[in-house]
């Protein structure tokens, strides 16, 4: 329970359990800087670090933050307009796609590997081309391309 009390250091608002399943957290603004309102008839449309984006609720297995403008009041997924939207995978599954296609293993391999669809690992792989530098940002951030046999721009260039 240490990291419990090193959360509390970082300006959180509230308390953060580590249990996935009761997971209760309020966000500092500075969470939301990165946020824009997605609606075009909205005085704040694109308009970043306007203090305008809200926290409204959490949905989904993966925990994904809807948020709302308090300016027009129209809610949005934190993932609308990224890579990741509709995705009905869990983060974990999706980062095994990507580990295995980041291994050398081709789209048939990773497919029975993981008891996937070969439509859906080239789905992900189709993502990964389309958005090359956000999925490397992801995957750096969960410390999947330390030690790959590919590197992401490899993989995107690489015919399967």
């Amino acid at each position: 329970m240490t990291n419990f009390y090193n959360l509390l250091k970082y300006n959180f608002l509230s308390l953060k359990t580590l249990n996935k399943n009761t997971l209760t957290v309020r966000f500092t603004m500075s969470e939301f800087e990165n946020f824009a309102c997605l609606n075009p008839t909205c005085p704040d449309f694109s308009r970043l670090n306007a203090g305008n984006i809200a926290l409204y609720a959490q949905y989904g297995q993966k925990h994904v933050r809807l948020l709302v403008c308090k300016t027009c009041n129209k809610t949005f997924s934190e993932l609308k307009g990224t890579p990741f939207w509709d995705s009905r995978f869990d983060w974990d599954t999706i980062e095994d796609i990507y580990r295995s296609l980041l291994d050398n293993r081709g789209i048939r391999a990773t497919a029975r590997l993981y008891g996937l669809s070969k439509n859906t690992v080239k789905r992900y792989l189709r993502l990964a081309r389309k958005n090359p530098t956000i999925i490397e940002a992801w995957l750096s951030e969960r410390g999947t391309l330390a030690g790959r046999v590919l590197t992401m721009q490899k993989l995107v260039k690489k015919e399967f």
